[in-house]
């Protein structure tokens, strides 16, 4: 269930990239509420997170931003999509819930990967590298950033 959340997600990235340009925004509420996600489709069922609601797009944007609303991860936040390399993670699912990591690639495809590869993704996040990739190779420089 949770790789199909993550290709959904990878979706709307794609239309949201198609309305607002190629530079995709901090947080995947803004994703989710501008291209109409439904709450169940950010959240695993083995977590006690619950679907964010609202009666307008800007209500459910604020409560999605919300913990306990959202169980991915976004690592993809300012960077320009049209940019990235195949092999750039967008967001993924930390590996305690499935003892596996579940992770969506810029190429719009998602895949389960070992529990190594989350430590892989948070030591690139640690070390400020702009895109993460994996597996890892040399980052690159997004637009002078």
């Amino acid at each position: 269930m949770c790789l199909s959340h993550l290709k959904q997600i990878g979706n709307a990235i794609l239309f949201y990239n198609m309305e607002f340009g190629s530079r995709l925004p901090t947080s995947l509420a803004l994703i989710a509420g501008n291209e109409g996600l439904d709450g169940r489709a950010m959240i695993c069922g083995s977590t006690g997170d619950t679907p964010a609601a609202g009666s307008t797009t800007r209500a459910f944007i604020d409560e999605l931003e919300k913990p306990g609303h959202c169980s991915y991860v976004f690592v993809a936040g300012g960077l320009n999509l049209a940019e990235l390399p195949a092999d750039a993670v967008l967001a993924y699912e930390p590996a305690a819930r499935h003892n596996m990591t579940q992770v969506l690639f810029a190429d719009g495809h998602a895949e389960r990967l070992p529990v190594s590869a989350e430590i892989v993704i948070l030591q690139q996040v640690a070390n400020g590298v702009s895109p993460v990739r994996y597996p890892t190779t040399q980052p690159s420089t997004q637009g002078g950033q």
